[in-house]
């Protein structure tokens, strides 16, 4: 019975470490293939086979790092930076925590977040001061943040000129409108009353035209009723014009008898 016993518990340790030795060689391999991957500038089978490796070993910190390195070269920057700032904070050793550092501030400064990544190679510079890459990109970084300083009070200032251009344009077109409506209003009212001052001038001269030519055709109603009156003759007077008409007939029909009896009398021969 007891060599039973003994002969189960051995079989169980071989079977372990028969185990053991399998994930390992698993673990290896993908470790293995992810770095081949890596070499061969394939980042997206890199970071697959280093996700497949980390399930095994989740709290190995050169495997997160090595896993933010595939992340970045895939351009996955987002992912990157989580996992590098996650090994900032989990890593105790230094000379990995500096590394860990400087390429955070990487992955920052290609997610244009400059005033980050400033302060990650910073921490960087201050685990190792020596690091002249870290030192020449804070520098570099601090030159991009001081110029899109520059340029944004520069757009600002581009800004608020333009802005103070519209105001004082806006306020200008509303002197002027104002002043044209009061110049057209001022114009208007001139118009106006220089209309009214022609219409009046205009209706005194007809109503004097008018009374001028009234008065004239009374005058002359008057000059011919008068000259009608003039010659109006009352009838004692017609019939003395008509006796001494008839009796100025009677005188030239008497002359007229005479000459004949004259000629009659008096004539001369024809010889």
């Amino acid at each position: 019975m007891k060599n039973i016993s003994k002969i189960f518990i051995l079989s169980l340790a071989f079977m372990f470490f028969l185990t053991n030795k399998a994930n390992a060689f698993s673990f290896d391999s993908k470790i293995k293939n992810a770095e081949n991957f890596y070499n061969k500038k394939d980042y997206k089978k890199s970071v697959e086979n280093y996700q497949k490796a980390q399930i095994e070993s989740p709290k190995n910190d050169l495997l997160k790092y090595n896993l933010g390195d595939a992340e970045y070269k895939a351009g996955n920057f987002e992912n990157a930076e989580k996992l590098f700032k996650s090994l900032t904070d989990s890593t105790k050793k230094s000379e990995l925590k500096e590394k860990a550092w400087y390429n955070l501030g990487n992955t920052y400064y290609r997610q244009g977040k400059l005033e980050e990544a400033e302060k990650s190679y910073k921490e960087a510079l201050k685990i190792d001061a020596n690091d002249l890459q870290a030192k020449k990109n804070l520098e570099k970084v601090q030159e991009e943040i001081k110029k899109r300083n520059k340029d944004n009070q520069q757009r600002k200032q581009n800004k608020d000129n333009q802005n103070q251009q519209d105001k004082n344009n806006k306020e200008q077109n509303k002197d002027n409108q104002n002043q044209q409506d009061k110049n057209n209003k001022e114009q208007n009212k001139d118009n106006q009353n220089q209309q009214d001052k022609n219409n009046k001038e205009q209706n005194k001269d007809n109503q004097n035209q008018q009374d001028k030519n009234n008065k004239e055709q009374n005058k002359g109603n008057q000059t011919k009723e008068q000259q009608n009156k003039n010659k109006s003759v009352s009838p004692e007077e017609t019939e003395k014009w008509l006796n001494a008409i008839e009796d100025n007939n009677k005188e030239i029909m008497k002359k007229q008898a005479l000459k004949k009896v004259s000629n009659h009398y008096y004539s001369k021969k024809d010889w």
